[in-house]
């Protein structure tokens, strides 16, 4: 089946795609640049690695997601021609 054009959940996705990445690597900096201190208590080091963990996996989900729209995109753009 030959793919025609974006969803539309699809393009809205792609229309806010870079707003949320800028977001997604402005949270994931601020965690970089406020790291929890060496003489915090465990937990509250175990809690920043585990929010770093999610900030830098919300950025790598979103890029990886801009990759496959981004290839959609040009099959939809090899398809009409």
């Amino acid at each position: 089946k030959k793919v025609t054009k974006l969803s539309y959940n699809e393009q809205r996705e792609w229309d806010g795609m870079e707003e949320a990445i800028f977001s997604a690597e402005s949270d994931l900096e601020e965690f970089q640049k406020n790291p929890v201190e060496a003489t915090a208590p465990a937990e509250d080091f175990t809690t920043y690695c585990e929010k770093l963990g999610i900030a830098q996996t919300k950025v790598d989900d979103l890029y990886n997601r801009w990759t496959e729209i981004e290839a959609k995109l040009a099959e939809i753009q090899e398809n009409k021609q």
